[in-house]
């Protein structure tokens, strides 16, 4: 079960992938697609050369199923967003940290406001790095949430590309 609960470091490198950051564009066009859509005729036929063809103005299931899933990860990122120790959506490194002028009081103020149990007697990069690792497990509800709805938005991908790799296929 631990291996499947993301960390916030985990959590980081996913919400700041380009593609997801933009996947909230979905969130806007889907519903201007519903919409477009609904104002349609949706008993259209037309007549080629002696076949009638029914014309369907609906959005397709494949594209709610995607709206589900970006809504799913604008939650999931939102959450992130939030609630993300901001020193693990700063910093990969110590060495990052120390060239951003951080010192050994930055860390006893994060300590402090987490509430972190702390090894003592710890240089400062050791103590970075204590802090660190207990700020990337940190706050587990949170973690567990946005675990389960990353796994869910991972079907949905999954189910999506199968539909269409499916559709690809009949094709031939």
């Amino acid at each position: 079960m631990r291996k499947l609960l993301l960390s916030w470091k985990d959590i980081h490198k996913f919400y700041t992938n380009s593609f997801v950051e933009k996947s909230t564009i979905i969130l806007i066009v889907i519903p201007i697609l519903e919409k477009l859509f609904s104002k349609l005729n949706p008993d259209l036929e037309l007549l080629i050369f002696d076949t009638t063809i029914n014309l369907v103005f609906e959005l397709p299931f494949n594209l709610k199923v995607l709206y589900c899933l970006a809504a799913l990860l604008a939650v999931t990122r939102w959450i992130y967003l939030w609630r993300c120790p901001p020193m693990i959506k700063e910093y990969d490194t110590y060495e990052e940290w120390t060239k951003d002028g951080k010192i050994q009081k930055h860390l006893d103020k994060c300590s402090q406001k987490y509430n972190l149990k702390l090894v003592t007697n710890l240089n400062l990069q050791e103590y970075f790095w204590e802090v660190y690792e207990k700020l990337d497990v940190h706050n587990m509800i949170l973690r567990i949430i946005i675990s389960i709805l990353f796994y869910t938005s991972i079907l949905l991908f999954l189910y999506l590309f199968f539909e269409q790799t499916k559709a690809v296929l009949n094709l031939f």
